[in-house]
């Protein structure tokens, strides 16, 4: 037990994410990754994302974390390229794109992050996401 706490921060039995009771049954990717980020080393947490992505590769969430957790370390353009990876696998899942456009603003390239922002604004299933799309939108076409 006490070489487990030296490994890792923390003991087996204590979770590694406090879920609300009303979110027991689900964590989304960016959850995971900031969780993972605050116990574990870069290189265990970037592995365990990439096992997780080869181990279930038909679920967008588990590159959502991956790309999360590259997007935390400063690596944009790696992050880009699973969040546009994300988004080839399940196109509805506007998330990727909002998080691909975060990236390409970090980056500066404002024109590729309009145009997600755009795409997530013109969607219909956009929902919530619409609003920060069109925040984000506002911000550029007044800042360029």
């Amino acid at each position: 037990m006490q070489d487990d706490i030296a490994l890792h921060g923390r003991a087996r039995s204590q979770p590694l994410i406090e879920t609300q009771p009303d979110r027991t049954s689900y964590i989304d990717g960016s959850m995971l990754a900031n969780a993972f980020h605050q116990h574990m080393s870069a290189a265990g947490t970037v592995d365990f994302f990439r096992f997780l992505c080869l181990y279930d590769c038909s679920d967008p969430e588990n590159l959502l974390g991956l790309g999360m957790f590259l997007r935390i370390n400063g690596q944009h353009g790696k992050a880009i390229r699973t969040f546009m990876a994300c988004h080839l696998l399940c196109p509805d899942n506007l998330k990727s794109l909002l998080y691909a456009g975060e990236c390409y603003l970090a980056q500066n390239n404002h024109a590729q992050a309009l145009h997600c922002f755009s795409t997530i604004s013109q969607s219909p299933a956009a929902g919530e996401l619409r609003v920060a799309a069109d925040a984000y939108i506002a911000t550029l076409k007044t800042s360029i």
